[in-house]
C-alpha cells in the first residue's frame, strides 16, 4: 500500500523560474496484492468514501496477530507526506507522520442474516460427506455431479485438494488445483497414487479465480463395461467436464488420446467424498488442504442423465464415431470441447444461485451450513431417497433407452458382451442400432464399415445391423461360383463367402 512517485514539472509551474524542469514527488494511495502462484499483481479496490492514510512514503506495514476489534489486522505505521512538495512555495523536506492506520483484511460478512459458509484453514480442515451404501456398488455408477461455491485463496504452486472421492479407504477420484509457471489448473486423476491416471487438466484459470467467490461444477459420466473375470461389470469414464460460473473450461485434446478401456476403467462405486482435503488416514505431503471457504455444496447422483442431455442413451456420444482419417462426427452432434453445462447437468445450472428443492431428483446431498451444527455434524438439506431400483439389478433403464443395455442383461449391454458370444440375434440387431458403439454404418454394413474407426483400445468394436452373428470382420468378400449340378441343366449361382454380406451378383 502507498509509496511515492516522482513527476517532472516545469519550473514555471512550480514558481521556481521561467525555464527548465524540476522533479516533484507525490503520494501514492493505491493498494496492490501479489498472487504468489502466478507472480502477478492485482489492484485492490478501496472504499474511497472512507478516510485513508496520506503519508505513506517510507511507512512500514505489518500483519498483526491480534488487534482489538479486528479479525485479520494489517497495520500501517509512520511515513511521510509528500503533498507539501507541490505547494507554492514547495517544502524542502516531506512532512513526517506519527499516525497508525489499521485495515481489517477479513472478508466482509454476508448481508443476508443466517447465510453461513464453511471456512477452511488450509491445514487440517475438511468436510467429509458419507454417501449411502448403495453408492459403493459399481452397478449404480452412471452419472455424478458435484457443485459448490468456492473461495480459493492462493497456495502458491502446491497441489490443493478440491474434492476427493473414496471407496472405503481407497481414493478413486481426485479433483485438485495446481499452480504452474503458465497459471493455475484444475486436474482430475483416477486412482490417485503410484498408478494414477490423469483424466483431464482444465486451464489455465483466469487470474481472478483466486481470492473471489466462484461457482464450480464438476460432472462425470461412465459407461458400463463387461468384465469376463467378474460377475459384476466395471465402468469406464467417458465424460468429465469442469464448469466455472456456468462456463465450459477447456481441457485440450488429451482425453481423446487415452486408451479409455484400459486407462479409465475402475471397478467400484464411491462411499465418501471429502471437500477441501484428503481423508485423514490418507494424508500426503504432495497435497495441501484447501485454504478458503465453501458454501452450498451439493452432490448429485441422478439415476439417469436429464432429458436435455444429447448423450442420454449413449455415454460415448461426445466422442464417436471417429473416422479413419481422424475426423470426428459425434453421434450427439456436439464435440467434447463444445459441451455446455445445460447439455449435461441442467439442474445444476438451474439452481446455481439458490438452494435446490430438497426432493430434487438425483440430489444426494446439499449443505448450506445455515442450520445447526452439532458435534461438527452438518445435516444435509436433501430428502431424495435414492433411485427406485434394487442395487442387485443395477441402475434402472432410462426412459427412451434400450432395455437390453442394462446391468441386469450384462451379456447384451456392451460391445465386449456382443463379441464374447451373445447369441440373441434380435437383441444384437437392436444393440447395433442404439448401443454404445457408434462405429456403425447401418445402411452400408459391412460394405463400407472399414471407413469407420472403432479402435478396440477404446472399449469399442465394429457392429452392424445386418451382421446378426455379432461383430463384423473387415475384409473384402469374394463371390464363389457354384457350377450347375449337371451339364446342360440349370444355371450357375453365386453365394457369399462372408455371411455378413448382403448380396452379390455373378459376373
Amino acid at each position: 500500500f502507498g509509496g511515492a512517485r516522482v513527476d517532472a514539472r516545469s519550473c514555471k509551474e512550480m514558481n521556481m523560474g521561467t525555464t527548465g524542469k524540476v522533479a516533484v514527488g507525490s503520494n501514492v494511495n493505491e493498494m496492490w496484492a501479489m498472487d504468489t502462484s502466478t507472480l502477478g499483481f492485482l489492484k485492490v479496490l478501496l472504499d474511497t468514501t472512507k478516510p485513508q492514510p496520506k503519508a505513506t512514503f517510507l511507512s512500514s506495514m505489518v500483519v498483526a496477530s491480534e488487534f482489538s476489534g479486528f479479525k485479520h489486522p494489517l497495520v500501517l505505521a509512520g511515513g511521510a507526506d509528500l503533498s507539501c512538495t507541490t505547494a507554492s512555495p514547495p517544502c524542502t523536506l516531506p512532512m513526517p507522520s506519527n499516525e497508525v492506520w489499521v485495515m481489517d483484511t477479513a472478508r466482509q460478512e454476508s448481508l443476508v442474516a443466517g447465510d453461513n459458509m464453511a471456512e477452511l484453514d488450509g491445514e487440517d480442515d475438511m468436510l467429509q460427506i458419507v454417501l449411502p451404501g448403495w453408492c459403493n456398488n459399481v452397478m449404480m455408477m452412471n452419472v455424478l455431479w458435484i457443485d459448490s461455491w468456492l473461495l480459493v485463496m492462493s497456495m502458491g504452486k502446491a497441489k490443493t485438494i478440491l474434492f476427493d472421492a473414496y471407496s472405503g479407504a481407497v481414493p478413486r477420484l481426485r479433483w485438485y488445483m495446481e499452480g504452474t509457471d503458465s497459471g493455475n489448473y484444475v486436474k482430475l486423476v483416477l486412482s490417485p497414487g503410484n498408478s494414477e491416471k490423469l483424466v483431464k487438466s482444465w486451464g489455465p484459470l483466469d487470474p481472478s479465480f483466486l481470492g473471489t467467490w466462484h461457482h464450480i461444477a464438476l460432472t462425470l459420466r461412465t459407461a458400463r463395461q463387461y468384465s469376463p473375470t467378474s460377475s459384476d461389470p466395471a465402468v469406464i469414464i467417458t465424460q468429465a467436464f469442469l464448469f466455472i460460473d456456468g462456463k465450459h473450461m477447456s481441457a485440450g485434446d488429451q482425453f481423446k488420446t487415452l486408451n479409455l478401456k484400459k486407462d479409465m476403467l475402475f471397478e467400484s462405486g464411491l462411499s465418501q467424498i471429502f471437500v477441501g482435503g484428503t481423508s485423514p488416514q490418507r494424508r500426503s505431503a504432495l497435497f495441501r488442504n484447501l485454504k478458503g471457504a465453501v458454501d452450498n455444496v451439493r452432490v448429485w447422483w441422478p439415476p439417469c442423465p436429464p432429458d436435455q442431455d444429447p448423450t442420454k442413451c449413449n455415454p460415448y456420444g461426445f466422442l464417436y464415431p471417429q473416422m479413419v482419417d481422424g475426423t470426428a462426427q459425434p453421434a450427439s452432434g456436439i464435440h467434447d470441447s463444445q459441451v455446455t453445462l445445460a447439455n449435461v447437468a441442467q439442474p445444476v445450472l438451474t439452481y446455481m444461485f439458490q438452494l435446490a428443492p430438497p426432493d430434487s431428483d438425483g440430489l444426494l446431498a446439499q449443505f448450506s451450513f445455515d442450520g445447526d451444527i452439532l458435534e461438527n455434524i452438518v445435516q444435509s438439506d436433501s430428502t431424495w431417497g435414492g433411485p427406485q431400483a434394487c442395487p442387485l439389478s443395477g441402475a434402472p433403464v432410462c426412459p427412451g433407452c434400450n432395455a437390453a443395455c442394462t446391468f441386469a442383461k450384462c451379456s447384451l449391454f456392451d460391445t465386449d458382451c456382443v463379441e464374447s458370444g451373445a447369441t440373441d440375434a434380435e437383441a444384437q440387431a437392436e444393440y447395433a442400432k442404439t448401443g454404445t458403439c457408434q462405429c456403425l454404418n447401418v445402411d452400408d454394413c459391412p460394405k463400407n464399415v472399414e471407413a469407420c474407426l472403432c479402435p478396440t483400445d477404446k472399449g469399442l468394436h465394429k457392429v452392424c445391423t445386418r451382421c446378426l452373428v455379432g461383430v463384423c470382420k473387415v475384409f473384402v468378400p469374394e463371390p464363389v461360383y457354384v457350377p450347375p449340378a449337371a451339364p446342360g441343366f440349370g444355371v450357375g449361382e453365386c453365394t457369399a463367402a462372408n455371411e455378413c454380406a448382403d448380396e452379390f451378383f455373378c459376373k
